[in-house]
């Protein structure tokens, strides 16, 4: 894994395309690496990752933000999807990718380009078939929304839209929204945090703020949220 987020923020703000680039090669990035996070790096508009065409990369976060951070920053980063749209495609094209976040400017306001690359992404996802992690359904034939991304046109606006659904953004397991995962307490394996827009299944970080009535991962609620 490469997580620029284990560099110092002042540091990853600094870096450049060229300056990715060449870490990426450094360490081998097309051939060595799995996953990758670009938490910080706000003035790379992304043509760094031109060597990562066609690479099996299973989880990719373009996000620019960290764990249990909000993805909603400012200013924006200088990501452009003209130039990233063609490099996920790519990607995508390996058939190996598990999970997607994009960052928050590619889903608030998304262009007729970007919609069509996540209904592309969509497509793909439901291709494989993927079955729950706890009791083998098919995860894509539960719950209200019935898409591996949430791009109905009711969602539009919301900080979940454009957000990767069934998928723990921590271990990468998927979950069903099917009645025989839910507890005793009728609660499903996946809760969506409202502060870094990220599902999470119940093994790994979730809990209730119970002073403000929403939900938060445990990493937000370690930060702050919900106080």
């Amino acid at each position: 894994m490469l997580h620029f987020g284990d560099i110092e923020k002042s540091l990853a703000a600094k870096l450049t395309d060229d300056h990715v680039r060449a870490i990426l090669r450094c360490v081998d990035a097309p051939t060595k690496i799995k996953t990758l996070k670009l938490a910080g790096c706000v003035n790379i508009t992304g043509s760094c990752l031109d060597i990562m065409r066609g690479t099996a990369l299973e989880n990719i976060d373009i996000s620019i933000v960290g764990m249990h951070e909000s993805p909603r920053i400012n200013p924006e980063p200088q990501l452009s999807e003209n130039i990233m749209i063609p490099i996920l495609d790519s990607i995508i094209g390996r058939g190996s990718l598990k999970l997607l976040q994009l960052p928050s400017k590619f889903r608030h306001e998304p262009t007729t380009e970007m919609e069509q690359f996540l209904h592309r992404y969509e497509q793909y996802l439901a291709a494989f078939q993927f079955k729950c992690s706890k009791c083998d359904t098919v995860c894509r034939e539960t719950g209200n929304c019935n898409l591996w991304m949430y791009l109905h046109d009711y969602l539009r606006g919301c900080d979940f839209f454009g957000t990767q659904n069934y998928t723990c953004h921590q271990c990468l397991k998927y979950y069903c929204f099917g009645e025989e995962c839910q507890d005793v307490n009728g609660n499903y394996q996946l809760k969506y945090c409202s502060r870094c827009d990220k599902d999470y299944c119940k093994n790994c970080s979730w809990k209730y703020c119970r002073d403000s009535g929403e939900e938060f991962c445990y990493g937000c609620i370690k930060k702050g949220a919900g106080v």
